[in-house]
């Protein structure tokens, strides 16, 4: 249905359009504009990537930045084919790379989506007051009033029954959620997509979001005002322009047909017919030079994200995998959380681990042979000194901290500043907090938290004449 109303698009918008002619003016252009703005959209969709990355850490996953980016550019592609789709495929794909549950990045692309509907909005109301005797009439006439008209078209009986189906299928989830299993699944997706949706809430690096979205609009606003100089006449248009034309692309590419043809070349050439340009000859030489060239870019994207996603996935790079072990207190905490909902029982230890010895290697052994998982909690570089002195840590927090992911026996390591572990104890809520034997039960940091919460504090013989001290007393 899509591509038929794709075609019929296309048809109406170009059945009086000299081909020949417009081929001759698109062989004609400067095509190096064309290149730069392309780069601009590349900046774009890194850009994008980084912040889909910063959504999706706070829902306890270290996503590859190259398989986000590939993830990324194959739903773009995959646009083309079925609109919207691309927002589900490459959700999938980034399962089947990263193993990040598909209900969770679908509430991801969710948020991402209406942060950019709202900065599109905002950038609307920009080009409406800085020049709104020419954008505020286009706007009316070719877009509120083309909506108005729309709805008018639909029967008030089509709302009734959509809206109705809606309060059924909610009562029904309502009712049956504890007795059947499908509405289970079903609640427990949408609970999964509600997560994702929180993660834009929970997110640590706010401001990054902010400067990521920013540049994001930068980079599709460049892209479009250089096209501008591929041909003569829109070469004089200025910035503000390329803002406007931005805009009304953006409402051309969100038609229900795939990767908005014929709806933005539409769009566009009447736009650009404000500017006294002729919209046969002019307005859509520039929608097509503009729209193609960032469709068969995509498509070039899409081709190596499919060879690169379709490569058997490896054991993970051995170095990748110890930096992933390496989490923030958060991660660390919504981790503890999945492995203990799956009936896992997860091991709590810490120390400074400045040199590793005989005595840590084993140590860190019997700790994990306790449960089914081992987290150890790490003091910084500044927690050290405040517990052992100025001359201490020989090892940087960095090389401890890797020193101890490449244990197969420790499954996370986090950095805590705090003279204590207490404050993470309390964040993860291990089952089983582990010490030495030089330390008495009441002794240890956090064990009547962990007693109190139905968890397990449990001693550990240590290796005789092993300690850091002594390693560093012999140099």
């Amino acid at each position: 249905m899509f591509t038929a109303i794709a075609i019929v698009l296309v048809y109406f918008v170009f059945k009086d359009v000299d081909l020949q002619k417009l081929w001759g003016d698109i062989i004609s252009m400067n095509v190096w504009w064309v290149i730069l703005s392309l780069g601009f959209a590349t900046l774009g969709y890194i850009l994008r990537m980084l912040r889909w990355v910063l959504l999706i850490e706070p829902l306890g996953y270290n996503s590859s930045k190259q398989n986000t980016f590939f993830a990324l550019m194959f739903g773009y592609f995959a646009n083309l084919a079925l609109p919207r789709i691309g927002e589900v495929a490459r959700c999938g794909v980034l399962y089947s790379k990263e193993k990040i549950p598909v209900d969770k990045l679908l509430g991801t692309v969710i948020i991402e989506r209406a942060i950019d509907l709202l900065t599109l909005a905002l950038l609307g109301l920009i080009v409406f007051f800085c020049k709104i005797d020419l954008f505020g009439t286009f706007l009316y006439e070719h877009v509120f009033i083309a909506v108005m008209q729309l709805v008018k078209k639909i029967p008030l009986l089509y709302v009734v029954l959509v809206f109705g189906v809606i309060a059924v299928a909610a009562v029904f989830l309502f009712v049956a959620k504890n007795t059947h299993v499908v509405s289970k699944k079903i609640l427990q997706f949408l609970s999964g997509i509600l997560e994702g949706i929180r993660s834009v809430y929970t997110m640590k690096k706010r401001w990054r979001f902010l400067f990521y979205t920013l540049f994001i609009w930068l980079m599709y606003w460049a892209m479009t005002y250089t096209v501008f100089f591929a041909i003569p006449a829109t070469a004089h248009l200025t910035m503000i322009d390329g803002l406007f034309i931005l805009i009304v692309g953006g409402l051309g590419m969100s038609a229900p047909v795939q990767g908005g043809i014929g709806a933005f070349h539409y769009v566009v050439g009447q736009a650009l017919v404000l500017y006294g340009l002729d919209f046969l000859s002019e307005g859509l030489l520039f929608a097509t030079i503009s729209h193609g060239s960032q469709t068969v870019f995509v498509v070039l994207l899409g081709v190596v994200s499919i060879i690169f996603l379709s490569k058997k996935t490896k054991n993970m790079k051995f170095e990748q995998s110890i930096h992933n072990k390496i989490v923030t207190v958060e991660t660390a905490q919504k981790y503890s959380a999945q492995w203990k909902s799956a009936h896992k029982s997860v091991v709590f230890t810490n120390g400074c681990f400045d040199i590793i010895h005989k005595g840590h290697v084993l140590y860190l052994a019997k700790a994990r042979d306790l449960g089914a998982k081992l987290i150890v909690g790490l003091n910084s570089d500044a927690s050290v000194r405040r517990l052992k002195g100025v001359q201490r840590p020989i090892k940087e927090e960095e090389s401890r901290a890797l020193t101890l992911a490449a244990f197969a026996c420790v499954d996370l390591v986090v950095v805590f500043e705090q003279d204590t572990p207490l404050e993470l104890i309390k964040s993860i809520l291990p089952t089983i907090l582990v010490k030495g034997k030089d330390y008495e039960i009441h002794e240890i940091v956090g064990a009547d938290f962990v007693l109190e919460n139905g968890g397990i504090v449990q001693t550990i013989d240590l290796e005789d004449g092993f300690s850091s001290s002594n390693y560093i007393n012999r140099m």
